[in-house]
């Protein structure tokens, strides 16, 4: 995407490193809404530099945890069976806390899975809160997948971002027929 000049306005194209995963549940209910539906979700907790670091809010034990988490792929589980699996990304010093603080890393995992439940919302399909950390693996699949993240600074740079191949098409078809 980067390369062909179709990252988005005010978006940065990044390959996260991983860390650790953890394993959970979605539940959804089959086409006749009667039907519980269970599938195993895996959530790569992911390093990405340009993503800001958690923060203490007011010093009282309320952090603002900066992430961001991918849409979900289909994948397969080791018995071959039908999952989910999300990168979500975190700075590399919320993921250092994570590994340092058993507390800190259920709190960013929690809100990862709140993220991931909030992209669920008008499926109706329901992300447990109940997880676990793979010991022995660090991410499901080979390698996080590129991640398209917000640039913080697209406001200020937006003069300098290059245009995509496709607003670059619509330009010139706008031309032409102008």
């Amino acid at each position: 995407l980067d390369q062909q000049g179709d990252v988005p306005p005010g978006m940065i194209l990044v390959r996260p490193q991983e860390a650790f995963c953890v394993k959970t549940t979605i539940y959804s209910f089959g086409s006749n809404r009667t039907t519980r539906l269970v599938k195993k979700c895996f959530v790569n907790m992911c390093k990405a530099d340009l993503i800001e670091p958690a923060f203490e809010n007011g010093g009282k034990g309320y952090w603002s945890i900066p992430h961001v988490v991918s849409a979900g792929r289909p994948d397969q589980d080791k018995d071959g069976n039908v999952c989910t699996t999300f990168e979500a990304l975190f700075n590399p010093e919320t993921i250092e806390k994570c590994v340092q603080y058993p507390q800190f890393q259920e709190m960013c995992v929690n809100v990862a899975l709140e993220t991931i439940q909030k992209h669920h919302k008008n499926s109706g399909d329901t992300v447990s809160k109940d997880w676990k950390l793979l010991k022995n693996l660090k991410c499901k699949g080979e390698k996080p997948g590129y991640q398209l993240i917000p640039d913080k600074n697209a406001k200020e740079n937006k003069d300098l971002r290059k245009e995509t191949s496709v607003q670059k098409q619509i330009r010139e078809m706008k031309e032409k027929h102008t």
